[in-house]
């Protein structure tokens, strides 16, 4: 029963983790903005001569720094989607992409928004928009293994998060993802490696925990799975996965 929890559960965390903000996702692979920095013009004092008294050095006037709307419109986007607000999240997301069409993790994020509100196609559209601008971008191989896990195609999940690792190893959110699909075919041993790496690279992210306390109760890891579920009980402010957490604390002999 909890092995098959361990594959339910999990696939329905699959795409909970608000990561972009809190992991390092590898700068280079959202690398699709061209940021341009203020620039300051100073001109050149003329020396001192003999006949000439020297002229005061002119104080330079620093560019007014302006906000990239786009860059405005995501976090806004972000905090929406944070907040599993996911139908907010997708205007605000499409904002950002309207006013900067090359923006690659809103595409992404939009995706996973479709997937939550089970919009599967456009969220595939998405994914295939990632690849189109970057054929090697790990956020367009993390979300179509998403997908592929969603439809069952567990291998071909498989070598998608395994190109998103190889091309970002900080991905957190992919090995978490992997470590899913590995679970749902039975292979513990190896989900609980990923989901250990995940913490490892974002110990912020406590979905993380919940799916690894998921298997180690899976294989009878008792004590551990306790211990990852209780820290997901005490600091999680999701209150349905707080909830999910307390009933298996307490099924497991625990106290939360």
């Amino acid at each position: 029963m909890i092995r098959k929890l361990l594959f339910l559960l999990s696939i329905i965390a699959m795409t909970a983790t608000g990561c972009s903000s809190g992991d390092d996702l590898g700068k280079t692979v959202i690398s699709t903005e061209t940021q341009i920095l203020p620039t300051q013009n100073f001109s050149t004092p003329v020396p001192p001569t003999e006949t000439a008294a020297p002229r005061p050095e002119p104080t330079a006037i620093p560019a007014e720094p302006t906000e990239d709307p786009a860059l405005a419109a995501f976090s806004s986007a972000m905090s929406l989607y944070s907040q599993d607000q996911f139908g907010p999240a997708i205007l605000e997301f499409s904002k950002v992409i309207e006013l900067n069409p090359g923006f690659i993790e809103a595409y992404y994020r939009r995706a996973m928004s479709y997937l939550e509100t089970g919009e599967f196609e456009k969220g595939r559209e998405d994914i295939e928009k990632i690849f189109s601008l970057d054929p090697n971008n790990a956020y367009g191989f993390n979300g179509r293994g998403i997908i592929n896990g969603y439809e069952g195609k567990y291998e071909e999940a498989l070598e998608d998060f395994n190109q998103a690792i190889s091309l970002n190893p900080n991905f957190a959110e992919a090995y978490h993802n992997r470590g899913i699909t590995y679970g749902s075919e039975g292979n513990t041993d190896a989900a609980l490696i990923d989901f250990s790496k995940a913490i490892e690279l974002n110990p912020e992210e406590i979905v993380f925990y919940f799916s690894r306390g998921l298997a180690y109760a899976s294989i009878g890891r008792n004590e551990e799975a306790v211990a990852d579920f209780r820290k997901v009980y005490r600091e999680s402010t999701d209150e349905v996965l707080r909830a999910s957490a307390e009933e298996f604390i307490t099924a497991l002999g625990g106290v939360p």
